[in-house]
């Protein structure tokens, strides 16, 4: 994800890297250059997005298979082969232009932390009418062809997903830093605070620094944040009682 980097660098303002890197750098180069702007090509103007990742006419496709090869059934052998030097790559490109990968990749990451998107899972089976041959074996269908009981293949629940999402985690902040208190050590909740923060601050860092943000990917760290902020408000309403 960090190659997109180089994507948002001045023409005038790209170094040259070092040799291990310059043919890699050539094809991402040249892949971004002429998809720039270019009507056939609207995901050039996706921030922080997985379809560059997993676009087989891509970069990083395209040089693993200049290097070993397209067979499919070798793909995820070739991927953990070419994966050191993508991860090098992107290191240095992050070391080069930190601006460019702040202001479009960890800033746009923050915000979708807080909103993440629904991406491919506002349709159900990604908005297909048909499963692959492997499917319809496996599950035994009598053909490949699926369908829903609803009108259409939205689902429309998820949309709400994202905002609620939104407001566990200014929730969560604010009863982390509002009422430090928490981390008292006479607290009883005081373990199981730092637990449920640290697992949220681990989480935000990766996510923001090496991953695309999706709705997907926060599913279960919100079932945390639900339970935690629930004993929180429990305690609280004991609390008042007690008084």
């Amino acid at each position: 994800m960090q190659d997109r980097v180089i994507k948002f660098v001045d023409k005038n303002k790209r170094e040259k890297l070092p040799i291990r890197f310059q043919e890699l750098d050539n094809q991402v180069r040249e892949y971004f250059d002429s998809t720039k702007n270019n009507i056939n090509h609207p995901e050039s103007k996706w921030i922080a997005s997985t379809i560059y990742m997993w676009t087989k006419t891509t970069p990083l496709y395209s040089y693993m298979y200049l290097k070993y090869g397209n067979k499919e059934y070798k793909e995820f052998e070739n991927w953990a082969k070419i994966a050191p030097l993508y991860r090098d790559y992107g290191i240095e490109l992050i070391k080069r232009y930190p601006w460019e990968y702040f202001r479009f990749f960890l800033y746009p990451n923050l915000l979708r932390y807080f909103i993440p998107p629904v991406e491919y899972l506002q349709n159900y089976n990604s908005g297909a009418d048909n499963v692959q041959p492997i499917a319809e074996f496996w599950f035994n269908y009598k053909s490949n062809k699926i369908n829903s009981i609803f009108k259409d293949l939205s689902i429309n629940i998820l949309n709400f997903h994202p905002i609620i999402i939104g407001i566990l985690n200014i929730f969560f902040i604010m009863i982390i830093f509002s009422n430090l208190r928490i981390f008292n050590p006479k607290n009883s909740q005081k373990k199981l605070a730092i637990i449920v923060f640290s697992l949220w601050l681990l989480n935000l860092t990766f996510s923001i620094v090496m991953s695309p943000i999706a709705l997907r990917f926060q599913v279960f760290p919100s079932i945390i944040l639900t339970s935690f902020i629930i004993l929180y408000l429990e305690r609280l309403y004991y609390e008042s009682m007690v008084r």
